[in-house]
């Protein structure tokens, strides 16, 4: 039976957008075995599903949002773990030489990736990207380990989301009395101050919007103070900090009617859950980096942010919002 690793070292949105692989190669390999290596704290994307293993680490020479660079003592711990399931290939998704070289380490024979960040050496499989969307590249990783290409289209990203889960949403909707309301889940705060909107702008947002809506924000417990700050003058029964890990986001996902917020992996959660998405982008550029799910995301860009008003962002919302 062929064992497949997928190897994405990266964030949380990163991760997300590398699921979108595993469609395609189930097709293509209907009888292999999956295997993710992922860091540590991403590791609840995959909570609620099955038939996919996870290996989770915090690389040594990398931060995670939140968190320090990993111990080199627990990355060789996890690669220990990946050597001794004896993959036959790894999928290097955003590629670089560090990942190649570890799965190299691991004794993957076959390691496949784009010939980017110094990982030729590393790689036994290596082909050019086109630019693009990171979906763009994916896709051609895969057609470099399949044989085959299949159009970007088949690459949708998806996560797995138990009934149980389902539920949880329901239950934290209802016990909140927002059962009728209009659900706006908003994550105001990134990894990068340059993607983030202003946060008083997120509170005149709040005290802006209909009777009707609610918002469920999701945020760090670093976060809670400055929010809360932001929020002032904001009626009580308006918004629910929501402090959850990436796993217990999930529930409330399936729960709400629309996602705001920056570009950050919470949003690529959401549109990868079939949620409506409204991605506010700055620096970044969404031609490469904007969520991928069923529903086309919505996308306001301005760079600096500063520039974007709450009017149209509460435009955005409301005509998202009639649709939904």
């Amino acid at each position: 039976m062929r064992k497949i690793l997928i190897v994405v070292l990266d964030n949380l949105g990163d991760v997300v957008l590398a699921t979108a692989v595993l469609r395609p190669l189930r097709r293509r390999f209907p009888d292999a075995r999956f295997g993710v290596w992922i860091k540590s704290y991403a590791a609840g994307l995959f909570e609620g599903g099955d038939g996919v293993t996870v290996h989770a680490a915090d690389p040594f020479w990398d931060a995670a949002p939140g968190r320090g660079k990993g111990a080199f003592s627990a990355f060789m711990g996890s690669l220990a773990e990946v050597s001794s399931e004896k993959y036959d290939c790894a999928l290097l998704l955003n590629n670089e030489w560090r990942r190649a070289a570890a799965c190299w380490w691991a004794g993957i024979p076959r390691r496949v990736g784009l010939r980017a960040r110094k990982a030729g050496f590393f790689t036994t499989d290596s082909a050019s990207g086109g630019g693009g969307h990171v979906i763009a590249d994916h896709a051609t990783v895969f057609a470099a380990f399949a044989g085959e290409a299949q159009g970007v289209e088949a690459f949708v990203p998806e996560i797995p989301v138990s009934e149980t889960q389902r539920s949880e949403g329901r239950s934290w909707r209802e016990a909140l009395g927002w059962k009728d309301k209009k659900v706006v889940l908003l994550h105001a705060v990134t990894g990068d101050r340059l993607k983030n909107w202003p946060l008083e702008r997120w509170g005149e947002l709040v005290r802006r919007a209909p009777a009707d809506w609610r918002f469920g924000v999701f945020c760090a417990p670093r976060e809670e103070d400055s929010l809360r700050e932001a929020f002032s003058g904001c009626p009580i029964d308006s918004y629910s900090l929501v402090n959850a890990s990436i796993a217990g986001l999930k529930p409330m996902l399936t729960a709400g009617d629309l996602f705001l917020g920056g570009d950050s992996g919470p949003g690529h959660m959401a549109a990868a859950l079939g949620l409506p998405v409204i991605s506010l982008f700055g620096p970044t550029d969404p031609a490469r980096y904007a969520p991928i799910g069923s529903k086309s995301p919505v996308i306001l860009r301005e760079n600096p942010l500063t520039g974007l008003s709450v009017e149209r962002v509460r435009e955005a919302a409301a005509k998202a919002l009639s649709c939904a």
